[in-house]
């Protein structure tokens, strides 16, 4: 006699999945290939911003909220690397004078590789400025 050691149904331990447009295995595969046999390592800082920044914040270039969309961006994902006084202080990205660090347009690329993805499936986080309210 074979005893019974769980009686409860089995379910899925697997995350539930947002609502996502459905996407083929085949237009991964290709998004894929675009990226690797693209050769490019390096994404310029303005070239990412006005690719992502509108996309995720809602904002383009030349609203007021660009550039602190931009800085924000920065920021989530550079957060153990840089300071904000530091971007804010020391970096250009437009304009005659460009001035970042050596480093940042080939981390930039990890992040677009990564957002071109999600963007494909669906899943592209959106943000926003709120900025908070000062009480005195």
């Amino acid at each position: 006699m074979i005893k019974k050691f769980w009686s409860a149904p089995l379910r899925s331990i697997a995350p539930t999945q947002r609502s996502a447009h459905r996407v083929s295995f085949a237009q991964l595969v290709q998004l894929f290939e675009q990226s690797i046999l693209s050769g490019n390592t390096t994404i310029h800082p303005s070239v990412f911003f006005e690719r992502w920044i509108g996309k995720i914040y809602g904002t383009h270039p030349g609203e007021q909220t660009y550039r602190q969309a931009c800085l924000t961006e920065l920021m989530i994902n550079l957060q153990s690397v840089v300071t904000k006084e530091s971007i804010v202080a020391n970096w250009r990205w437009d304009g005659d004078k460009q001035q970042f660090p050596n480093y940042l347009p080939a981390m930039l690329f990890q992040i677009h590789q990564r957002y071109s993805l999600l963007d494909v499936l669906g899943l592209l986080p959106k943000r926003s400025l709120q900025q908070k309210s000062r009480t005195a």
